[in-house]
């Protein structure tokens, strides 16, 4: 995971989270639900904060994987429905 940080830091550091974002969409879609709160935004949000997550891990390696996880979960809960 060391290339991390200059992959995401450098010139296709962008194209790079653009193709990550698009991923993690495919692999999330299936269990958003729906509820008050349009499935789409939800989708979004979650797809954003995991990239997000991912890109400031790799600023702050002080923190186990499972770590990540747990703060991953603990502020971005998995909707209902």
């Amino acid at each position: 995971m060391d290339y991390l940080p200059g992959i995401l830091s450098g010139e296709s550091g962008e194209i790079f989270m653009g193709s990550f974002k698009g991923h993690l969409r495919a692999l999330f879609v299936h269990s958003v639900g729906g509820g008050d709160v349009p499935r789409d935004y939800i989708l979004n949000h979650m797809v954003c904060d995991f990239a997000e997550t991912v890109r400031w891990w790799s600023r702050n390696k002080q923190y186990t994987p499972e770590e990540i996880s747990r703060f991953f979960l603990r502020t971005t809960p998995l909707p209902e429905g």
